[in-house]
């Protein structure tokens, strides 16, 4: 049952704010063109069937209006690919709908739907395709291709041999159903590949045509001599092309942008029909000038429009609480926590107030009690040059334990006290191995010095993999049991290594080993128990603790579990009593002191004036702004003469994924003032890194994030990737990341839309604003979907190219907002044009481990780039053009904003405008306009002072000469500084303490 409204928490209300009534507005308008639209045309050849937005219509083929057989908003769906029936009665299409996603038919009479095939999550039932008797539908799979009755049944594989490799796709019946002509590529492989052709029962696979040839969508002509297909031309654009059996290929199209996707046959054989340049156009099979079918839609819906709460930073000298934190630990004994949080590591008992042991590195993470309480063991460094360190709980005194080459992370404390285990990656990248040393010696300097114990935590994007830490047997026996990707690993310190299954429900993430006979761990954003018997390694049925919200339990001897829930911390005890701790650490933000800004030009202008003005900055904020000369200051009040230099806002980057501390010192570096997270490091990290900045511990921007980013599978991995199992795990989800601060919900990539349509009006609710990759279906657009993440290539389904007037009306229609991250493609054809730019000592400084060594890309890449470039310019340009808002992220680097803004002029916008992008319009979808965004009186003074004016080249943005924050001045040189040492013991200067 889907639920129109969601409650929102009194304390998060209180906290952030909550969405205000849910507005109900009508989006009307009509199209002429569609983007990479998926057709057919009927047997008779009178009527074309096609989905554009998720609904599918028909068409005369003389052209005209077209009618929806379907309803995307109405049916919670996406519905694609129709193809009619030898006979016509029937359209076959592969949809997501309620229940699931996968093959549907369609009865033309009278309209039903009857599910033919049911799809797991990501494994699209595609490229359906009749058999000629009708009985029977081919599609692919995966790789492979599949065939199902149409009277029902399990789907099975056809069975292909001899092709060089295993991969089968663009499937096409010949006219006498005896055999199936394919592609050797993947499905969305855009190069294509060559032509093959299997007997339709299955067998050995003979090629069609010769390897230079790279085809997409075959399909025969009615007489079984020809089939027309999709190719290359000499300038890499696909076209349509003809071919008769064993002879060569005859282009007949030559437009900028075909959608390679389905040409079809007139029954006579003598006409193709296409899509080309967002219309359907028809071209004689024997070359000819194309003549297009002129259509138009009408597309009507209600959609979901809440009022968001406006995002407001914190004032100095305001107490505030902090949810971050990259350690935590409850004692062996189960009555103290340590946590390092602010750059130092706290140690409380519980209920008690917090005290401060000692400062730590900015970068120091994870926490493990010695058995005795007398130490806890953390790592720090840069990333990918982590070592390790032990601290007195009583006196602060700290040792360091490991100087090894590359990177020693998640170290883990023996119940025994005599070994610590961690996981290394021995300076190369790719695979960690697991080691131990002993927990009093010497530093350790060599891998020799260290008892490797196995494989460790395999390296992948967005670390996938389940978030577990290291767990050392509770017994005497000292053994350790971990995760890799693919298993659970209980290793012996005698070398005897098993691996055993995960559980096939799912994944537990955060395991601890609390008792000889059980596990704890989370699962669906709440704690889970099960049992375990290490002789057998057989892991016993689950079964969950409570129905609380629960991440990063620390588990201790006694079995008191300590948790973040929806209101902060929480300690369970054996006896199911729960004491609530809260966010115990507080801090203030400091106050700055007064600053005049004398003779400086605002980019832009400031209240109509276009001449050099004064800047008065107090608490942080712009207080007047007047003609230069106007503006009186104490003598102690601090000046800065701009010298007629010239200003503008701090930059804003809206979609990136902080992985590193190195990463948020770059970005201020480069005049980024706010950044807006869209998933990686983990919820804590990032409210631990927003809460240091804020506090004035440590330099950056300000961090407005999501937390992680939901997807429609996978698991929650506490680093980036959530998953959401039903309603109640979606609610837990939701008040997990608000309780850390998230403002923000980011949605990768997506199966279940009515699931999804859900989540979508839930975070609303919460008073967040949410985009993600795919932002084209109707189901989420009418349910209240902000924003657009990425144009040109965002692993979206079709909408990966450019768009015509059915998404740009969407976007325009809807009030939504676009983030292209052109620079995420561009940047590889720029380091190839440039190799300079991968040795620029303003980049490399802030890219850790130090030393490694920028490599350009490989030429494929290049040339996959600069398409996907070539396609998000002419995007974010017609998008522009049409009035749909277009703000500014870059997938990646912070700094790469300038960048962003060069793409953006080369995507027709003006200099301002790109500016306006990165700033203005950036506040606006951050919901803080009122705060930043503009040189205005009220707002905070970040700015970013320039040596050039950037509306006469954009490049200029690039030469700072100061940035300021807050009304703060960035001291630059002391960031490099501060990048280099931050991984010092006891801490390091803090420039710009902001």
């Amino acid at each position: 049952m889907r639920m129109a409204n969601f409650y929102c928490p009194l304390l998060v209300a209180l906290a952030t704010g909550c969405a205000g009534d849910r507005l109900t507005t009508t989006v009307d308008f009509e199209v002429s063109e569609g983007t990479s639209l998926g057709f057919d045309l009927s047997p008779d050849g009178h009527t074309v069937v096609f989905d554009l937005l998720g609904q599918l219509w028909t068409l005369p083929i003389e052209g005209g209006v077209a009618v929806p057989i379907t309803d995307a908003v109405r049916d919670t769906s996406e519905d694609r690919d129709p193809s009619f029936s030898p006979e016509g009665k029937t359209v076959v299409f592969r949809a997501d709908r309620p229940g699931g996603g996968g093959l549907f038919l369609l009865e033309v009479e009278d309209q039903t739907i009857r599910r033919l095939t049911t799809s797991q999550p990501f494994l699209f039932h595609q490229a359906p395709s009749w058999a000629p008797d009708g009985q029977r539908l081919m599609f692919v799979r995966g790789q492979n291709i599949q065939i199902v009755d149409v009277a029902g049944g399990e789907p099975r594989d056809l069975q292909i041999d001899g092709l060089p490799q295993p991969f089968a796709s663009h499937p096409t019946w010949a006219p006498d159903g005896a055999h199936i002509t394919f592609v050797n590529a993947r499905q969305n492989n855009r190069t294509g590949g060559r032509l093959w052709q299997v007997p339709a029962d299955g067998g050995v696979a003979q090629p069609l045509s010769d390897s230079t040839l790279h085809a997409r969508g075959p399909v025969y002509s009615p007489d079984g001599r020809r089939i027309a297909f999709f190719a290359p031309d000499s300038s890499e654009l696909d076209q349509v092309w003809v071919m008769r059996l064993n002879d060569d290929p005859i282009q007949l199209t030559s437009h900028p942008d075909v959608t390679p996707l389905r040409v079809r046959w007139f029954p006579d054989g003598s006409t193709l029909l296409y899509h080309a340049g967002g219309r359907l156009w028809t071209v004689p099979a024997a070359g000819g000038r194309p003549t297009e079918k002129e259509f138009s839609a009408h597309i009507r819906f209600a959609r979901k429009n809440p009022t968001l709460p406006p995002l407001r930073f914190a004032t100095p000298g305001t107490e505030q609480s902090a949810s971050g934190f990259t350690g935590l630990a409850l004692a062996p004994d189960g009555d103290r926590v340590a946590v390092i949080a602010l750059g130092q590591l706290w140690v409380f008992d519980v209920g008690g107030d917090p005290h401060s042991v000692t400062l730590l590195p900015p970068t120091a993470a994870d926490l493990s009690w010695s058995p005795d309480e007398e130490e806890v063991v953390w790592s720090a460094g840069p990333g990918g040059a982590e070592d390790l360190y032990a601290t007195d709980i009583a006196t602060g005194a700290t040792r360091q334990l490991t100087a090894l080459p590359g990177s020693e992370t998640q170290p883990s404390w023996s119940w025994d006290g005599q070994h610590i285990a961690f996981t290394n990656d021995g300076g190369g990248g790719g695979q960690r191995r697991l080691r131990v040393i002993p927990a009093r010696g010497s530093v350790v300097e060599s891998t020799e010095a260290t008892l490797d114990v196995g494989p460790g935590f395999r390296t992948i994007s967005l670390s996938l993999c389940p978030n577990n830490p290291i767990m050392w047997s509770p017994d005497s026996r000292p053994s350790l049991l971990y995760t890799t990707c693919a298993d659970i690993v209980l290793a012996s310190l005698t070398g005897d290594v098993r691996e055993l299954p995960y559980p096939e429900n799912g994944r537990p993430n955060f395991m601890s080993w609390s008792s000889e006979q059980e596990l704890v761990f989370v699962k669906e954003d709440q704690l889970w128990r099960a049992r375990f018997d290490a002789q057998s390694g057989e892991i016993g049925d689950e079964s969950p603790i409570s129905e609380d919200a629960a991440l990063y339990p620390s588990v201790s001897r006694d079995g008191s579990i300590l948790y973040v829930s929806s209101d902060g911390l929480r300690i369970r005890r054996p006896s199911g009593e729960v004491e609530r701790i809260g966010w115990p650490l507080t801090y203030s933000p400091p106050e700055p002191a007064p600053l005049m800004i004398r003779n400086v030009q605002v980019v832009g202008g400031v209240g109509g004036r276009d001449a050099p003005v004064d800047i008065l900055v107090e608490r942080g904020r712009i207080a007047r702004i007047a003609p230069r000369g106007e503006l009186a200051a104490p003598d102690s009040m601090r000046e800065v003469d701009a010298a007629g230099r010239y200003a503008i806002p701090g930059l804003v980057d809206l979609h990136t994924h902080i992985q590193t501390d190195a990463k948020l010192v770059g970005a201020l570096y480069h005049g980024v003032t706010t950044i807006r997270d869209a998933g990686s490091h983990g919820v804590a990290w990032l409210a631990a890194q927003r809460d240091g900045i804020a506090a004035g511990v440590r330099p950056g921007p300000r961090i407005v994030f999501g937390g992680v980013q939901f997807q429609g599978s996978g698991r929650y991995s506490g680093t980036g990737i959530q998953r959401v199992i039903d309603d109640s795990n979606r609610d837990r989800a939701l008040s997990l990341q608000a309780t850390f601060g998230a403002r923000y919900l980011k949605m990768r990539i997506f199966q279940d839309w009515a699931g999804t349509a859900d989540l979508v009006e839930a975070a609303n609710t919460w008073g967040w604003p949410v985009s993600g990759h795919l932002a084209t279906p109707l189901p989420l657009v009418a349910a209240g979907m902000n924003g657009k993440e990425h144009l040109g290539g965002s692993g979206g389904d079709r909408m990966d190219g450019i768009p015509y007037d059915d998404v740009i009306q969407l976007y325009r229609n809807a009030e939504m907002w676009v983030v292209p991250t052109i620079m995420f493609f561009a940047r590889s054809v720029r380091a190839l044009d440039d190799p300079t730019i991968l040795s620029d000592p303003e980049i490399t400084a802030f890219v850790t481990p130090p030393g490694l060594r920028l490599r350009p890309p490989s030429p494929a890449t290049r040339a996959s780039n600069e398409r996907l470039t070539r396609f998000a310019r002419i995007a974010a340009r017609k998008l522009h053009e049409a009035g749909v808002t277009i703000a500014t992220g870059t997938d990646r680097q912070p700094w790469m904003v300038h960048g962003e803004l060069e793409e953006l002029v080369e995507a027709w916008f003006s200099p301002l405008e790109a500016i306006t992008a990165a700033t203005q319009t950036a506040a606006v979808v951050l919901g803080a306009s009122d705060e930043i965004g503009s040189i205005d009186e009220g707002k905070w003074a970040d700015l970013v002072i320039l040596n050039a004016n950037p509306l006469d080249d954009i490049r200029n943005t690039r030469d700072i000469w100061m940035v300021i924050k807050g009304g703060v001045e960035v001291d630059r040189h002391a960031l490099l500084q501060w990048v280099a040492q931050s991984a010092s013991f006891p801490g390091t200067s803090q420039p710009g303490r902001n």
